[in-house]
């Protein structure tokens, strides 16, 4: 089955960089709204750059461990119709948050990782990063690629993360 490459480039923290990533392509713009990411946005700083995207481009709001109260506020400052969820999210917050937007739950490739476990978000994209002991997503490893091939099956929409060369 055939499905639509999309092209998302995350960490993006002013214009220039922003607008150079739509020209070169980019159908998804990632905003780091994790306080500890080097990359770190303030939301109000982010809407900025958003209203002057292009309708067709996506922001997506990037998250770790942030509760559904937190992802809202930060989404509706920033103007956000896509959140990216990194860490402990669960299913039922995942499957409230996607009433509201697109949602993508991040998943690295740890030990524990199954394949069988994407299922748990039929109501997400899902995307698949390597596993990095100390890092939240934005590692620049390559993914098992293997296991995002057996994730396939489970998800409505797979992005693979990091490590493209």
């Amino acid at each position: 089955m055939a499905t639509e490459t999309q092209i998302k480039i995350c960490g993006l923290t002013n214009a220039n960089d922003a607008h150079a990533c739509v020209e070169l392509g980019a159908d998804m713009i990632g905003f780091n709204f994790y306080q500890k990411s080097p990359r770190y946005i303030e939301p109000a700083i982010a809407r900025g750059i958003i209203d002057a995207l292009p309708t067709r481009t996506y922001a997506v709001g990037v998250f770790v461990d942030a509760d559904p109260a937190e992802i809202r506020k930060h989404a509706k400052i920033a103007g956000l119709r896509c959140v990216q969820l990194h860490g402990h999210t669960t299913p039922q917050s995942c499957s409230e948050l996607a009433q509201e937007f697109r949602v993508i739950r991040a998943l690295s490739t740890d030990a524990q990782f199954e394949p069988e476990h994407t299922a748990a978000f039929p109501d997400c994209d899902v995307l698949i990063d390597a596993y990095h002991p100390e890092l939240r997503g934005g590692t620049g490893q390559t993914c098992d690629w293997s296991a995002a091939r057996a994730a396939m099956q489970y998800t409505r929409f797979l992005i693979l993360s990091g490590g493209f060369t």
